[in-house]
């Protein structure tokens, strides 16, 4: 029987749209390109969502695919997430779901910086019953242990789960973790899926 749901949160219940925000942040094309060849080309940005590096340390690891911008790659990791909007559906959706008796959590990779700097964003999170930020466990999805250390905090049977996420390689994890879980491409069809997995295991 599925009775606890797991939400991602970023494309999930928040929008972000990483080139949109560097070219409007920075205002050429060039400068949005080589940024975000720099953050997301190289696998670093895990490791800012991991939090085991320091501002410093992040800027200079940022700078070597992206040298000569420092400045650029510090203005923007303290303030990309003020560009972050909460999808009107998410508090509704989430309320619904509570309603209707079931447990709802999340699991996002998420950074420090970014809760510093748009934690009004995240304000659905007091209407779920619990969840794991990345950052604060040191752990990332699709690692096995992430999904693990959610089910032992808030004694969650995986077989229970419902996990929902935008990357195919998160769901993957949440499957051979024991779980049911998609790929959201959108609130209606995410919405019909968990209406029929719950269905079909009552």
């Amino acid at each position: 029987m599925i009775k606890k749901i797991i939400f991602d949160i970023g494309r999930v219940l928040i929008y972000y749209n990483w080139k949109q925000f560097l070219l409007e942040e920075f205002g050429d094309q060039k400068t949005a390109d080589t940024l975000y060849d720099a953050f997301f080309g190289h696998g670093l940005w895990n490791e800012m969502d991991r939090g085991v590096l320091t501002e410093d340390e992040l800027t200079a690891a940022f700078a070597r695919y992206a040298p000569g911008y420092e400045e650029q790659i510090r203005s923007f990791t303290r303030s990309f997430a003020v560009r972050f909007r909460q999808h009107p559906y998410a508090k509704p959706w989430i309320r619904s779901l509570r309603s209707e008796g079931f447990g709802v959590y999340y699991l996002s990779n998420y950074c420090q910086q970014a809760v510093d700097a748009n934690p009004e964003v995240l304000d659905f999170t007091d209407l779920m019953d619990g969840g794991v930020f990345s950052y604060l466990v040191r752990l990332i999805k699709p690692d096995p242990a992430i999904y693990r250390l959610i089910c032992e905090r808030y004694s969650l049977e995986p077989e229970e789960c419902v996990f929902i996420d935008d990357k195919q390689v998160n769901v993957d994890a949440a499957r051979a973790f024991g779980m049911q879980a998609f790929v959201f491409t959108g609130y209606e069809d995410a919405s019909k899926r968990l209406e029929s997995l719950v269905r079909d295991r009552v």
